[in-house]
């Protein structure tokens, strides 16, 4: 059934087969055999906690961190003997985060064929799915809003798609309802997970998408979440915090960095996560952002995606990126970036009358700047402190 799906396959390792076996033009080998392949003078046994990876971060407030991968923490989805099913997992992310990872191991583990674009193009994207026909793809916040822009997502055919997973950011809930209205039979959800949490994972259970726009879900179990304050004690219902997430037996560290491992793991293996979330009377979690992107002015808390959210949702703008900028009286004022669908007929002021009928005074965006592109890292996160130094 593989080799008719995959017409480029020559070789299949097996478990339980004749080595050297031939069969509908393919190579079959037995797994032990390419064991036995290793003639190498010295064999070095190979322990859980032995390293398996080294990934990196995003690097979007810095340089980016190597996060050291045990053969006990790499994966989420156990070993098993799948069921080939014939659909298709397309990926988008670079290779070198969690979620390229992921992409190696998971579609092989579920039975499906993996499809990899190595550069976003949305036209591209779009065709390719009414092409092949995945069943499951993953998506950065980014990709999507360019999906949403695109001209031909109204009409082109993704029907095929039954899980689509948007994560690495904050999802405007705007991009999602849309996500949700034009694709009523997959399960769209604004999925959470971190290089540094390993295979802990949260995700919105398929029931609830629609009642909990903005929420990322909850926590697969045994993971664990809380949210604390500053002086790391337990926050209550929609009281937001930095969140913390711990995966007993799975914690990961940076790799040569044991200042930075301190910093960012508590004794008892809680993970500071670094963003600003809150969870509602149901134990769902919402993220706020990163909480170096929270602006304090004049001494109130603004968190960027609040006012991005809105941004996005007024018509003319395709993209937007909110961060706090130097104000001799506040300390920081609110600052916005935007790329317009349109730059001729773009209208500043008109968004942010639009701006201020939808937030609070103190949370409107003082300053707006009309960008041709937004400078983003590989995974399609925007880098804010290189919006600060252009600005």
């Amino acid at each position: 059934a593989v080799a008719a799906e995959v017409p480029t396959l020559r070789t299949l390792i097996v478990a339980g087969a004749t080595d050297d076996a031939q069969g509908d033009g393919l190579r079959v080998r037995e797994w032990s055999s390419i064991e036995a392949d290793d003639d190498s003078t010295y064999q070095v046994p190979v322990a859980l906690d032995d390293l398996a990876d080294i990934m990196y971060t995003s690097g979007t407030t810095g340089l980016p961190k190597g996060i050291a991968v045990r053969h006990s923490n790499v994966a989420m989805i156990p070993n098993q003997e799948p069921l080939w099913t014939g659909g298709g997992w397309l990926h988008g992310a670079p290779m070198f985060t969690f979620a390229g990872i992921a992409f190696v191991y998971n579609p092989m583990k579920l039975g499906l064929r993996g499809f990899y674009q190595p550069k976003f193009d949305a036209g591209r994207w779009l065709r390719y799915v009414e092409q092949e026909r995945p069943t499951f793809c993953m998506l950065v916040p980014s990709f999507a809003e360019l999906l949403v822009a695109h001209p031909d997502f109204d009409t082109a055919d993704l029907s095929s798609l039954q899980q689509v997973s948007i994560g690495s950011a904050p999802l405007a809930p705007s991009t999602h309802r849309r996500f949700i209205e034009r694709l009523p039979n997959a399960t769209v959800g604004n999925s959470y997970g971190m290089s540094e949490a390993g295979p802990a994972y949260i995700v919105m259970p398929k029931e609830e998408v629609k009642n909990r726009v903005g929420s990322v879900g909850k926590p697969l179990g045994p993971m664990e979440i809380k949210v604390v304050d500053d002086d790391e004690r337990e926050l209550g219902p929609h009281e937001v915090g930095e969140l913390l997430m711990r995966m007993k037996g799975k914690q990961r560290e940076y790799y040569n960095d044991d200042e930075a491992t301190q910093a960012t793991w508590t004794e008892d293996g809680w993970l500071r996560t670094g963003d600003l979330a809150y969870l509602d009377e149901d134990g769902f979690l919402y993220i706020c952002g990163r909480k170096k992107d929270m602006i304090i002015r004049g001494g109130n808390n603004i968190y960027a995606t609040d006012v991005e959210a809105v941004l996005l949702e007024h018509p003319d703008v395709r993209e937007a990126a909110v961060a706090g900028v130097p104000h001799q009286v506040l300390g920081e004022d609110v600052g916005a970036w935007v790329v317009p669908r349109d730059r001729a007929t773009f209208d500043p002021h008109a968004v942010l009358e639009f701006c201020a009928e939808r937030l609070a005074d103190y949370k409107r965006p003082r300053q707006l700047h009309v960008v041709d592109a937004l400078p983003r890292n590989a995974t399609g996160k925007v880098m804010k402190h290189l919006l600060k130094e252009r600005s």
